[in-house]
């Protein structure tokens, strides 16, 4: 069994079904499918701790009532939260839309302050229009 020590962010992942992941301008319904913890360190400290390892998780949640039950999750699963600290700020939440085939997008929402914020993006880059274009 290793000691570990995990540092970033807790995040509630809100889970919902769509028929289809929506397009600008779409307006598309949605199935609640409930939600869990998220962010990519919490699932590393979560998963080792199931392994059986002892992991420590150092980072933010949010001073709000998710960050509570963020907090119970972790120690659910095992991991140490000693060191995990409430930011004066909302828990980050996470909405995570589902297709029929599996497909997902995900939207980062109250974001605690992490390098690379505000904007930083993952997965594909998209081509914005220039708003200042043609004037």
């Amino acid at each position: 069994m290793a000691e570990v020590v995990v540092f970033g962010v807790v995040a509630a992942d809100i889970i919902l079904r769509v028929q289809c992941i929506p397009v600008p301008g779409d307006h598309v319904n949605a199935e609640p499918l409930g939600w869990r913890i998220g962010g990519s360190s919490a699932n590393v400290a979560c998963g080792l701790s199931m392994a059986g390892h002892h992991v420590r998780l150092v980072g933010p949640v949010g001073r709000d009532s998710m960050g509570g039950n963020l907090l119970a999750e972790l120690e659910q699963y095992g991991v140490d939260t000693e060191y995990t600290f409430r930011a004066d700020a909302a828990s980050p939440r996470t909405l995570i839309l589902l297709d029929h085939a599996g497909e997902r997008t995900i939207i980062a929402v109250d974001r605690i302050s992490q390098p690379g914020a505000p904007g930083q993006q993952h997965g594909r880059e998209r081509e914005r229009p220039d708003p200042e274009a043609g004037q």
